[in-house]
């Protein structure tokens, strides 16, 4: 079944008219994938179409209280990450997401360091923290809805600090063209 939801994304993606430009590394295999400006739903049909363009395994991180039914299995077939988001859910999400990675030969974690649709003044550093625990590289991404091109942006080492990982995907994310421009705030 999963073939059937990967056929109609990439021809979803293809039929309206968008590209990917840029790759994964050759020789990375695992990566945190953040991407930005995270403005709307559309954001994952066509991430989701850039994936399976990509031809790569992949997991996104998803608010619990998404995962209804109908939508439930569909969703974790696709790669769906559950997250119980309440305050007093009292989980470790990084060191459960830095496990994932063990799990898998190949793996690609999708994360918007803005954590929702609205606007934010800061972002959060989990992506961060998660990639550096399990050693894999950074890779900033992008969606411009004016040109319809998905970016995909070069492996950045986890080994770097915190503030100059911040800084760069900053920088790359400052060409990016949401689907709702007045909720993205550049940094």
């Amino acid at each position: 079944m999963l073939w059937l939801f990967k056929f109609l994304f990439k021809s979803y993606f293809n039929w309206t008219g968008w590209t990917v430009a840029g790759e994964i590394p050759p020789g990375v295999k695992k990566a945190v994938l953040i991407g930005g400006a995270h403005t709307s739903n559309w954001d994952l049909i066509f991430s989701l179409g850039t994936m399976f363009n990509l031809d790569r395994r992949f997991r996104f991180i998803i608010k619990k209280e998404a995962l209804v039914f109908p939508l439930k299995n569909f969703l974790l077939a696709l790669g769906a990450l559950p997250i119980d988001r309440r305050p007093c859910a009292g989980h470790n999400y990084v060191e459960q997401l830095a496990q994932v990675f063990a799990q898998d030969e190949e793996c690609f974690l999708c994360i918007a360091p803005e954590g929702t649709r609205k606007p934010v003044s800061k972002w959060k550093t989990g992506f961060y923290h998660i990639a550096q625990q399990a050693g894999v590289p950074i890779i900033v991404c992008y969606l411009d809805y004016e040109k319809k091109v998905a970016h995909i942006g070069k492996a950045l080492s986890s080994e770097r600090s915190l503030e100059e990982t911040l800084a760069e995907a900053k920088l790359v994310l400052q060409n990016a063209k949401p689907k709702i421009p007045q909720n993205f705030i550049a940094h």
